[in-house]
């Protein structure tokens, strides 16, 4: 059972549908290793126009 975001739920169901299967952990994983990246680029962009 996958908990989140509307947009990784519907990710997760359009997976399910093509019989890709995918587990919590798994999920969490792909994640963390987009989510990461992306935070610290937008706080960098934002830094840089803020100071």
């Amino acid at each position: 059972m996958l908990t989140g975001a509307l947009a990784g739920l519907m990710w997760s169901k359009i997976l399910s549908d093509k019989g890709v299967k995918i587990s919590f952990l798994e999920f969490s994983k792909y994640g963390l290793i987009t989510m990461l990246p992306a935070t610290i680029v937008a706080s960098l962009s934002l830094s840089m126009i803020l100071l």
